[in-house]
């Protein structure tokens, strides 16, 4: 007998698997080719979106087709500001000892910076992704990959709390050229494969068909731990909530028009009104006449001598600049939405003043905040798996896992348009004022440094302006000793 949450969980599973999931798929795959800039794919879907307002598919086979290919990614690393400057990792109350060593040594193997901001925009882009962290012995190498989406990847939820992966399973070829599945049971601790699509049985909470399970010896045995990180940008009606269709569907659009506007015949098909007589000329599979400088168009009556048809042909005005102003309207539209400047823009035009800059970077900044407070714990978890990995294939090359409890993750303001002048007077200001140190304002322009690495900074600088010049800078006349006195108390 299936508990009431069995039960809904049941309904609900076979709904998304019957309905929702195919078309879920074709969604998730369509955005990857998009981020990944695949022209092929993307000049393929233009061509499916031509043929659905144009006939002939010769004519648009002819085309000469137009795609931005470099709009979404673009648009997307625009948004996703979090990692513009790379975050710095800290340790409370430790420094310098072997284990912060390998730990660093690890983050760069698996090239952490990098790493961190692919995942927010794939996850921006997809809402949610999973980040699978694994080891391949041939290159002795931890590898971290975030390509697993609605798209890539089956996940079969907990009905209590269906955005935790209960079992997590995606398909790959054997060295057969045979598909299989990997399987990762988050309850049982289990981790085998399959041979064919899993099905799910809700009153199991289980996959019934055979499974084979994976050798200890495997590249692909983890362990007891589980080796998946979610990163989800919001909690939406599922476990995969909903992606950025409406970007993809925008650029799509505006591919569309731009092909249309440079193509003669299309442009023809779309200009020319035929009106008082008879036309005749070549024909489409559907019988309708072709229109265009490769196909020209007559009366029917033209080379009959009747003098008395009446013939007119009236062609339509350009519209090349209405066109291009409508994209560039679209774009602007979507693009303050999410508060960022224009992708198409040739230049950027704005007040260069100290508070239109603020005012200007305010949302910005506010969305930085806020994009932090999402990654901020699936960040430390990603790095908690990625510890984990090493250590059970490094047993050698450990790694204490309660350095993590006092990690750190600085995450540094982005880059933004400043006026310079005006945020170093107020720095003075407040230095003189005492709201702030010398010692504080060189943290914060050279946050790697700590508090010692500052002051040897700032006597460093001072010494060799004395050497350069021959006597003592009294711009900041502020005692370092005493201050760094005072950090000490």
């Amino acid at each position: 007998m299936l508990s009431n949450l069995d039960q809904a969980h049941k309904a609900n599973f076979s709904l998304i698997q019957k309905n929702n999931l195919e078309d879920s798929q074709a969604r998730a795959s369509i955005r990857d080719f998009f981020m990944e800039q695949d022209s092929t794919v993307i000049q393929g879907l233009l061509k499916q979106d031509l043929s659905k307002y144009y006939n002939d598919g010769q004519d648009v086979d002819d085309m000469k087709l137009i795609t931005l290919d470099y709009f979404v990614p673009a648009f997307m690393d625009k948004i996703c500001s979090v990692y513009n400057k790379p975050p710095i990792f800290k340790f409370d109350e430790m420094r310098d000892t072997p284990d912060i060593d390998k730990f660093n040594k690890l983050m760069e193997e698996v090239d952490i910076h990098h790493l961190m901001s692919d995942n927010i925009t794939k996850m921006k882009m997809h809402n949610t992704i999973l980040v699978h962290c694994k080891y391949n012995s041939d290159l002795d190498k931890v590898i971290v990959e975030n390509g697993y989406n609605v798209g890539t990847s089956y996940v079969y939820e907990l009905p209590e709390y269906f955005y935790d992966p209960m079992i997590v399973v995606y398909p790959y070829i054997d060295d057969s050229g045979a598909e299989r599945f990997i399987v990762w049971d988050k309850m049982r601790g289990l981790h085998y494969t399959m041979r064919e699509l899993p099905k799910y049985d809700p009153q199991a909470r289980d996959l019934m068909g055979e499974k084979f399970p994976v050798s200890k010896d495997s590249d692909m045995f983890v362990g007891d731990y589980f080796p998946w990180t979610v990163y989800r940008y919001k909690r939406q009606n599922s476990f995969w909530g909903n992606g950025m269709d409406s970007i993809v569907e925008l650029i799509r659009s505006i591919n569309i028009l731009l092909t249309v506007l440079q193509d003669d015949t299309i442009r023809e098909a779309i200009r020319i009104l035929i009106m008082g007589f008879e036309p005749t000329g070549t024909k489409d599979i559907k019988g309708r006449i072709k229109t265009g400088i490769r196909n020209p168009i007559f009366s029917a009556n033209a080379f009959s001598g009747d003098a008395s048809a009446q013939t007119q042909i009236l062609s339509a005005n350009l519209y090349t600049d209405d066109i291009l102003k409508y994209i560039d309207n679209l774009v602007e539209m979507v693009s303050a939405t999410y508060s960022v400047e224009s992708v198409l823009k040739a230049q950027m035009k704005q007040d260069l003043s100290g508070i239109a800059l603020r005012i200007k970077n305010e949302p910005l900044l506010r969305q930085w905040a806020g994009d932090i407070m999402k990654v901020r714990n699936l960040d430390r978890k990603l790095i908690r798996n990625i510890v984990e990995c090493n250590n059970f294939h490094r047993p050698t090359n450990q790694i204490n896992p309660a350095i993590i409890d006092g990690l750190v993750i600085d995450y540094q303001q982005p880059q933004v348009i400043s006026d310079e002048g005006a945020d170093y007077a107020l720095a003075k200001i407040k230095m003189q004022d005492g709201v702030i140190s010398v010692l504080d304002y060189i943290q914060k322009e050279n946050p790697e440094m700590d508090r010692d690495q500052a002051r040897e900074h700032i006597e460093k600088n001072r010494q060799e302006f004395e050497e350069l010049f021959g006597f003592k800078s009294d711009e900041f006349d502020i005692d370092v000793e005493q201050q760094s006195a005072d950090d000490s108390e």
